[in-house]
């Protein structure tokens, strides 16, 4: 049987070779800031961090340590470690001189409104603008008072936001910094919209200077009826199509949904929600101001009987049995009327039964989109609809928790576990207890995830090639979180359950690993050793060099050195491969200088 785990075992064959016979070691001293620069640029941003926690000169030298802890912000924000980013400087702002405290806490600013907290954000606003670290120049002023805008906005705090918008135009003027600033009057003009002000918002987005008219320069062109809705949809779908505004896209579709929805354009309009969903970002505000939400796409998937019934040439009566006929039929033709219609159907089928299987059949389909999963954590994870995960229909929970599992997303495939105690319809019980005991693993809750795998040795006799590859990833689960004395039983009852050959030396192979980490050396030998040698006491294929090196080393740091140099010499007589010889005979000269 040719194991699906072939990549991990050349996995397991370079490491016991790589670091005794493919490979030297080259330490590589990264000490300045234009060497870790240099890394984190070619994409090596987790060395480029770790070199630089190493190397920062000390926070007395300012002008140095300045210069190296901008490095180390931008490398924070650049790999999503926001909160690492806040506490280092909430860590540090009471420590140097306030221009650079200042700069720090705008820096953290704009880290708690990327993670779309406001309130944080404007808690370190009101430290800046009420100068607890000295008076703001007037440009850094400028700024804070606006971003103190965008902070209640975050909170969904629109009128506070409105009053805070005219104290800053009363105090600064309706034109202060406009030029080049085209965040900031977008910001005015959301504030206008959200709190209904479309006239206003309308003028101050008559300022914009860019090529194409902006998603929200449309979107208000829209409501005000100054622009006719058919110009509106004509203008979304020619900037979409050219892929000229890809960071906006998600915000075109909106535009798009919503000028499709005034003409009746059912079908239109759902795959625009659709896109728009799938790509929106984590600016809370924003769905606000595009009536951005997962229940409006639920609704117009329930409005959709009328336009699918025009397009398939469906009759006004049609049953659910029909559209489900048709939907298997169109699964082959066009795939988004089949999505369609088991989106209609969960919403408007006759009975829970229907309803659910249709659920199910979308979520499958939907699943298999370029970045479903995230349209599908949008409709079910965030909608009114369905308030809690108790709510989710069992096919589409189950699938979500599928996908979990293997994105590692631990939170949330505990969260979606919670409450249920049994396999859904049409997965086996082995299936369902392996996902129970993989999310206990992701979990910390160890011994639990132990004690599954225990009753379902005890419940399960023989398994399947492909139950076995299933069973072994959830012992791959325990060996890589450190429960190696739990792992070890384990792996020997699987051992004894499989009479495949190469498997049961694999199996020896990860024992003896186990072992090796617990610093059980003569026993992690012995189980090399077996690994090597189970097939044929003599055997010297590829696999049994990489157990008999590993074997070997083990010896070595058991105190048997004698008997590891008999494995070298062996290995040596049997080895042509210049540099694994090399590695062989220092292996050898080795023990020799330390009298062994």
């Amino acid at each position: 049987m040719r194991s699906i785990f072939m990549g991990r075992t050349v996995r397991r064959l370079a490491a016991a070779f790589g670091v005794g016979f493919f490979l030297t070691s080259i330490p590589v001293l990264a000490s300045t800031l234009e060497e870790i620069t240099a890394l984190g640029n070619a994409g090596s941003l987790g060395l480029a961090i770790r070199l630089l926690e190493r190397y920062q000169p000390p926070i007395e030298d300012d002008e140095q340590w300045v210069a190296w802890e901008r490095e180390r912000l931008n490398l924070y924000d650049r790999t999503g470690k926001l909160d690492l980013l806040i506490q280092r400087i909430a860590a540090t702002k009471d420590l140097i001189p306030d221009n650079i405290a200042r700069w720090l806490l705008l820096q953290a600013v704009h880290a708690y409104l990327a993670k779309g907290e406001g309130a944080g954000a404007r808690r370190l606003l009101t430290e800046l603008i009420w100068q607890e670290h000295g008076a703001l120049n007037s440009s850094d002023g400028l700024r804070a008072r606006r971003l103190l805008i965008r902070g209640l906005l975050y909170e969904n705090q629109y009128r506070d936001a409105l009053i805070a918008l005219e104290d800053y135009q009363a105090e600064f003027g309706v034109e202060s910094e406009y030029l080049g600033n085209e965040d900031w009057f977008t910001d005015q003009a959301m504030v206008y919209v959200l709190n209904n002000r479309l006239s206003q918002a309308y003028e101050i987005l008559q300022r914009e200077t860019a090529p194409r008219p902006s998603p929200l320069k449309l979107l208000v062109a829209l409501r005000r009826h100054s622009m006719d809705t058919e110009q509106v949809l004509r203008e979304c779908r020619r900037i979409l199509d050219s892929g000229g505004a890809p960071q906006q896209a998600s915000l075109y579709w909106a535009v798009f949904a919503e000028a499709a929805g005034a003409l009746g354009h059912g079908l239109e309009q759902a795959h625009a929600l659709e896109q728009s969903l799938t790509l929106l970002g984590n600016e809370p505000f924003v769905k606000g101001v595009y009536a951005l939400d997962p229940d409006r796409l639920w609704k117009a998937y329930r409005q959709l009987k009328p336009s699918l019934s025009r397009v398939l040439g469906m009759g006004a009566a049609t049953d659910d049995a029909a559209w489900f006929d048709a939907a298997a039929r169109q699964q082959k033709k066009n795939t988004i009327y089949s999505r369609f219609i088991y989106a209609m159907l969960a919403m408007d089928g006759a009975d829970s039964w229907v309803r659910d299987h249709a659920h199910q059949m979308y979520a499958a389909a939907t699943m298999r989109l370029p970045e479903g999963d995230l349209l599908l954590q949008a409709l079910y994870l965030r909608a009114r609809l369905f308030p809690d995960t108790a709510n989710l229909p069992p096919g589409v929970r189950h699938l979500l928790i599928d996908e979990a599992i293997k994105d590692a997303d631990t939170p949330l495939a505990s969260r979606l576990m919670r409450g249920l105690s049994q396999a859904p319809e049409g997965v086996s019980e082995l299936d369902w207890k392996l996902r129970q005991a993989r999310v206990h693993i992701m979990a910390g809750q160890h011994q639990q995830g132990t004690e599954v795998i225990l009753g379902l040795l005890k419940e399960v006799d023989t398994f399947s090639g492909e139950q076995q590859d299933r069973l072994m990833q959830v012992l791959f689960d325990l060996q890589a979180v450190g429960e190696h004395r739990s792992v070890v039983p384990l792996f020997e009852t699987v051992f004894n359950r499989t009479s495949d050959i190469q498997r049961r030396r694999e199996i020896l192979f990860w024992i003896a690993d186990s072992m090796q980490e617990q610093k059980n050396y003569d026993e992690a030998a012995r189980y090399y050793l077996k690994s090597a040698t189970l097939a044929d006491g003599s055997a010297m294929d590829l696999w049994a060099q990489s157990a008999r090196f590993k074997a070997a080393e083990m010896l070595t740091l058991a105190g048997l050195p004698l008997d590891a140099r008999k494995i070298y010499q062996e290995l040596l007589r049997v080895t042509s491969d210049a540099s694994q010889r090399s590695q062989l005979q220092r292996n050898i000269q080795q023990l020799a200088y330390r009298g062994q």
